[in-house]
């Protein structure tokens, strides 16, 4: 399968997803890796700027999981996040960025596991 293909692929996946997820979180059902009605408020840091990379350990800091949506470039560097920085969630909420960078051709990541940076085939 050609490079162009698999991207187109991956963009139409993620596009797909990132629709079912902005529709759960409108209607109030999107769960989290470590959902529940009692979870802990944090505060959403700035990633802007950031390498996904780095992002990813700052949200790990605070609780929260990282989903990167790549938008073309080379950099792999924040450059929008949804919710946005200095809102309050509950802990374990998962933070979607936008990333120059294309998706990588990623290695299956395993049973039970998704990949949630194409950037850098990060997978949890």
């Amino acid at each position: 399968m050609s490079r162009r293909l698999t991207a187109l692929i991956v963009l139409l996946v993620v596009g797909a997803c990132t629709q079912t997820s902005d529709r759960a979180e409108r209607e109030g059902t999107m769960s989290s890796p470590t959902s529940g009605p009692a979870a802990e408020k944090v505060t959403v840091p700035d990633l802007r700027a950031l390498t996904t990379s780095a992002a990813d350990g700052t949200l790990r800091q605070t609780g929260l999981y990282l989903e990167v949506i790549p938008v073309g470039g080379n950099s792999a560097v924040v450059i929008s996040q949804r919710p946005e920085a200095g809102q309050l969630v509950s802990g374990g909420s998962v933070v979607t960025v936008e990333a120059s960078c294309h998706p990588a051709s990623c290695p299956y990541p395993g049973e039970g596991m998704e990949i949630y940076d194409p950037c850098t085939c990060e997978a949890r």
